[in-house]
């Protein structure tokens, strides 16, 4: 498929390519199985988000800076997480006062993503975080930045980036992400 004739042809209203785009379906109702989703709900998500696409072309939100594949399924990403951010809103505010479930619990397994990650970029040195949030926050590029970032050449800062994560894999613990909310 053209992705870029595709984008001209909904651009100008034509949508009868539209179709070409359900070859991603599969993939975006596998992922929704994966993340606690039917099989139905994953074709109601991709219809959802090819409407979503074609209504972002059409009004010029779409920029093709990424591939079709990648806009859509971060379009799907962001409902679902919505759909099961508000089902666990709603759940919770069914529940009594008591039982209500706290957001930032510190246990083990209530652990948010946002709250996880912190806690490893805080276990690593203050040159390792200022690395790691400039290459991952804020798109360093270390042809260009390595001088701001206190290093003397591109390769020196490229290593000890990856020294430092490192350190950030060695903290991890995959089955503490796994259970994450």
């Amino acid at each position: 498929m053209n992705e870029k004739k595709l984008i001209e042809k909904l651009q100008n209203g034509d949508e009868s390519d539209v179709y070409k785009l359900y070859t991603y379906r599969p993939i975006i109702v596998k992922w929704v199985q994966k993340n606690n989703g039917t099989e139905e709900e994953g074709q109601d998500l991709f219809q959802e988000a090819l409407f979503v696409f074609v209504k972002n072309v059409k009004s010029g939100k779409y920029h093709h800076d990424s591939k079709i594949s990648t806009y859509l399924m971060g379009i799907c990403k962001n409902q679902w997480y919505k759909k099961l951010r508000d089902n666990r809103e709603h759940h919770s505010d069914n529940l009594q006062d008591n039982e209500k479930i706290e957001e930032n619990d510190d246990g083990p397994n209530e652990l948010s993503l946002k709250s996880y990650v912190k806690a490893l970029m805080e276990g690593l040195s203050e040159s390792c975080r200022k690395l790691v949030t400039a290459r991952f926050y804020e798109n360093a590029i270390w042809e260009k930045d390595y001088l701001r970032l206190g290093y003397t050449s591109s390769q020196s800062a490229r290593q000890q980036f990856s020294v430092c994560l490192s350190k950030l894999r060695g903290n991890t613990s995959y089955d503490e992400l796994l259970a994450l909310d």
